[in-house]
């Protein structure tokens, strides 16, 4: 047979065995040619053809997972420090953690979430602070530009590891009957919640929405946000990581 011209499609090559030499031509399905490199018979194939055209649903979840890959290239500091500590269950990177949580909350995912470098302080005020008989305040404290986010959002935790303030939960195979089971990991929070108060109830500076009284954490606490969401249209129920634990340990505030 001879070599036909390739027409701009990329080739996709598989090795023949020895069968194919001598006697007549041979029409190979799927073929385009069939040619000889050294001691080795190399057969060219078309491009596979779709089986069937996508749906809108198919479209969309490409669509979110394209969006998702974009969005991890950006994570910045120590948001991104913080996701790549997290402990993963068997089988998972933290990178497949964050795409699943992005595809699942996507619009939640802005720079001011993940690339600012933010960091907390937990101050210790033995007599408590002015106006307040509070003895810690959870402050965030930006590396750089104004304060970007109200700790309101974050779920702050008693414990200092992983262990202490999350868990993964074995929920089953997914398709158990299928060519690729796998298995369905859930992640829920575990220990205490922190009880706490917003700052807009002490008009005194520093104090505001963007900082939290806690009433006791003698330990430090642990920052997280972890989002249950139900069942929406297009996208899927459970969990998503939204901010990755951040252990804080208590600081003596010494005044301002």
């Amino acid at each position: 047979m001879g070599r036909s011209p390739g027409r701009g499609r990329e080739k996709e090559n598989m090795r023949l065995g020895s069968s194919i030499l001598g006697g007549k031509p041979m029409r190979i399905p799927g073929i385009i040619d069939v040619y000889q490199v050294g001691n080795e018979w190399i057969a060219r194939s078309w491009p596979k053809v779709q089986n069937q055209p996508n749906s809108a649903l198919q479209l969309l979840w490409r669509k979110k997972f394209k969006d998702a890959h974009a969005t991890i290239k950006k994570f910045q500091g120590l948001y991104k420090a913080a996701y790549t500590a997290i402990q993963c269950p068997v089988g998972k990177m933290w990178i497949d953690i964050a795409m699943t949580s992005i595809m699942k909350t996507g619009t939640w995912w802005t720079p001011r979430l993940y690339a600012w470098h933010e960091d907390y302080v937990l101050y210790f005020a033995p007599d408590g602070f002015p106006g307040s008989t509070c003895r810690y305040l959870l402050l965030p404290r930006p590396l750089g530009g104004s304060f970007p986010f109200n700790v309101f959002n974050y779920l702050p935790r008693h414990g200092t590891t992983w262990a202490d303030t999350m868990k993964w939960n074995d929920e089953g195979i997914i398709c158990p009957k299928g060519k690729r089971p796998k298995k369905r990991w859930g992640l829920s929070f575990t220990g205490n919640p922190v009880e706490r108060w917003i700052g807009d109830e002490y008009p005194y500076p520093p104090f505001g929405t963007s900082t939290l009284f806690i009433k006791d954490a003698p330990n430090g606490i642990t920052v997280v946000s972890l989002h249950l969401q139900p069942v929406i249209e297009g996208d899927q129920e459970g969990w998503a990581l939204v901010y990755p634990p951040v252990y804080v340990e208590p600081t003596l505030w010494t005044g301002w």
